[in-house]
């Protein structure tokens, strides 16, 4: 597969000459009708970090119990593992379900908020059925809120950097209509993973499956104001620049330069946010195409 990294470079002398007209309110990328602006944010306590906590951290009864420690890789060990994370039993949910968390084992940080284990299950299996929302910290400001509902992964995994939402995954073909959606995108809740500015404006909307994260489809870069700034397809060797009213961009203007600066920004955020995820190992810089 083609890296969008190496098409990001190399755009810039690879835009394709179009005639277009004046700000339509979609345009057709490879036969699909993409939004020409976004207007529309997420919701404050979906975009700021101390407020999606709030909302997903779970109620329970506080409780000392028992510690269990585990190396990097998950295995159980009967004594702290240098580079692994301990287990501690905190309390129990109302319904009597045993609530855990996870520790860094080196510096003592959180590694998930506390969490109820699945009725019957053993807390001291490292892989134990979650039965509650799972809220997971690196060792930086970066971190991921993962509704679980039934004992099942639900809505959106949604990553968090410096107090504010940063990267969402897409919706799962089950989950249906998301409360936390923008409505110009709708048509790509369940096909693309979106990234965001810190002030939660769309930045790029490209497509990934849940199972591999390798795939084909559109991808988009939106404006700081929420125009698009460009458009390409993962199988295309160039990208489609746009000026704010939606008109496609030549290289021999001024208008293109100044595109071709905010393009440059982007990448450079896009690849900021790619190895902060890396850390909960995703990969969103695309690997080459075969």
């Amino acid at each position: 597969m083609k890296n969008i990294l190496i098409a990001l470079v190399l755009a810039l002398g690879s835009v394709t000459v179009q005639a277009a007209p004046a700000a339509p309110a979609t345009v057709n990328v490879d036969g699909t009708a993409v939004p020409l602006r976004i207007t529309s944010t997420l919701a404050e306590d979906v975009l700021d970090a101390e407020k999606a906590v709030a909302r997903a951290r779970l109620d329970f009864i506080p409780g000392a119990g028992e510690t269990f420690h585990f190396d990097a890789n998950g295995q159980k060990s009967a004594k702290p593992v240098k580079g692994g994370f301990f287990r501690k039993v905190v309390g129990t949910t109302a319904d009597g379900r045993v609530v855990v968390q996870d520790f860094w084992q080196d510096s003592g940080k959180a590694k998930l908020e506390p969490y109820a284990v699945a009725k019957g299950a053993a807390a001291s299996d490292f892989s134990v059925t979650v039965d509650s929302a799972l809220i997971g910290y690196t060792d930086d400001d970066t971190f991921a809120i993962q509704p679980v509902r039934n004992q099942k992964l639900t809505g959106r995994y949604s990553y968090y950097n410096k107090g504010r939402l940063r990267a969402q995954l897409p919706l799962r073909q089950e989950d249906g209509e998301s409360e936390n959606d923008l409505p110009e995108l709708r048509a790509f809740a369940t096909t693309h993973m979106r990234l965001f500015y810190p002030d939660g404006k769309l930045l790029v909307l490209f497509p990934v499956d849940l199972k591999n994260l390798d795939v084909e489809g559109i991808v988009l870069v939106y404006r700081a104001d929420g125009t698009l700034l460009a458009s390409t397809t993962t199988g295309a060797e160039q990208w489609i620049m746009r000026d704010t009213a939606g008109s496609v961009l030549t290289k021999e203007t001024a208008e293109y330069a100044a595109a071709a600066e905010e393009f440059q920004e982007v990448a450079r955020q896009w690849f900021a946010l790619a190895r902060q995820l890396e850390q909960f190992g995703l990969d969103i810089r695309y690997g080459d195409k075969n």
